[in-house]
């Protein structure tokens, strides 16, 4: 057997399509600067098992990324596996895990889009950010009675998984992690949890004050608890619900929190109904909150609105109108990128147009800049193919070059800002205006 380098305490050979791994302590590899990554010295080998000897007691990082493993037993042993362990082991159908298992890290299972079945070990205690992400045909998780933390992003995307159970020991989920779970229908906690509640197959903190998330596999009208203040990041991602109705009591939407509801057309606060609409009470609208919120097709904003965040709307291609209040004061990176809009009237207190905030709407004839605006970043109205016109007002100091590239349908500009150079802005062959007064 080799040393996996030299002076290391564990050792390897590759026999009859299995790698064998005999040693004692934790795996440790070292790093070649030269190609920027771990070496890994059985990284170009051909193996679909591996067999431990001796008394391992972690998996290393990136030990058996991009491997044709079938089938893994991992030794009672080891108490660790380390991030990107088993990352994009695309032929991985069948894990076992010792009994004294006690953390698995980040991306550690990434990618495994055969494992079907995972039973943790006694002891596990964390699975860390997006552990099992995108393991899309898990269709079952058997958690271990004493797991207390669950990463980010953890089972995002395992679109088989249909129930999940969290034991009293949970001390901390972070943000949703079950996002993207397209077939999950039910998050059952404890009962005897002192931290988590659940109900009607969502998860909430235990005073029911934040939702957590509400199961992607969910259908038809989900009616949030009126004792609920929170809405926490992607608590509803990726979900298929038609109709969210959220009660008066709710102060906080945080990010994303519908992101990728395809098939959400009607959020309704405090009963206000607008007909396939959103009324809520912050004065910002947190970063990518309807992005990829395809079949939305109204939205009324509340009058002290001040900022609009990065990829709010971006790819609501039904929505075709939107009305901004003057309230707004910045509308920023992607907001309403690849949007369905046909018209806008930007608000009179606008001072800021961000990156990319109208690139890519396709629709978007008509555009309205009020007096006051004083900034139009980069590609802030790209590739909008059907815009004919634009008028700068004066108030405008700064257009970032690119900002209206791609406008190929583009026939006139009205520049009214006396610093604003036309003839670096615009495609060549349209119509330049500038008013007498300038």
């Amino acid at each position: 057997m080799k040393p996996v380098y030299e002076g290391a305490e564990i050792s390897w050979e590759i026999r009859d399509d299995t790698l064998f791994l005999s040693g004692n302590g934790d795996m440790i590899f070292r790093r070649d600067e030269d190609k920027d990554r771990l070496d890994i010295p059985w990284y170009y080998e051909d193996f679909t098992r591996v067999s431990f000897e001796g008394n391992i007691t972690s998996i290393g990082p990136e030990a058996f990324h991009t491997s044709d493993l079938v089938e893994v037993d991992i030794p009672d042993t080891v108490e660790r596996i380390d991030s990107l362990a088993f990352c994009s082991c695309r032929s991985l159908e069948k894990v076992k895990f010792g009994r004294h298992l006690r953390s698995i890290g980040g991306y550690a299972f990434e990618d495994c889009v055969k494992l079907r079945r995972v039973v943790l070990g006694g002891c596990v205690e964390t699975i860390d950010y997006s552990c099992f992400e995108g393991c899309s045909s898990m269709i079952s998780f058997e958690t271990s009675p004493v797991l207390r933390s669950i990463g980010e992003k953890a089972f995002f995307g395992c679109s088989s998984l249909v129930r999940i159970s969290l034991s009293d020991k949970m001390l901390r989920i972070a943000g949703n992690p079950f996002a993207g779970c397209s077939s999950l229908k039910e998050i059952d906690v404890s009962p005897f949890s002192s931290v988590y509640y659940s109900e009607n197959g969502a998860l909430y903190n235990r005073s029911r004050s934040v939702l957590i998330a509400v199961p992607a596999g969910k259908t038809g009208v989900f009616e949030v608890p009126d004792t609920v203040v929170e809405i926490g990041r992607d608590a509803f991602r990726g979900g298929r619900m038609e109709s969210i109705i959220v009660p008066a009591s709710v102060r906080s939407i945080d990010v994303a929190a519908f992101k990728d509801c395809s098939e959400l057309r009607s959020v309704t606060i405090a009963h206000e109904e607008s007909k396939h609409g959103l009324r809520f009470r912050d004065r910002i609208l947190k970063g990518e909150m309807f992005c990829g919120c395809s079949s939305l097709e109204n939205v009324i904003l509340p009058e002290d609105l001040e900022t609009i965040e990065f990829g709010a709307f971006e790819g609501c291609t039904s929505l075709s109108r939107i009305k901004i209040p003057d309230s707004v004061e910045r509308i920023n990176e992607r907001a309403f990128k690849g949007s369905g809009l046909e018209e806008i009237t930007l608000p009179s207190n606008l001072e800021y147009l961000g990156p990319m905030a109208f690139d890519s709407c396709l629709s978007l004839k008509k555009v309205g800049l009020n007096e006051g605006l004083v900034t139009i970043d980069s590609a802030a109205f790209r590739n909008c193919s059907s815009l004919e016109e634009i008028n700068i007002p004066e108030s405008v100091v700064e257009i970032e070059d690119d900002a209206f590239s791609g406008c190929n349908n583009l026939r006139k500009a009205v520049i009214r800002s006396s610093v604003i150079d036309a003839e670096t802005l615009f495609p060549e062959g349209i119509e330049i205006i500038v008013p007498d007064d300038q």
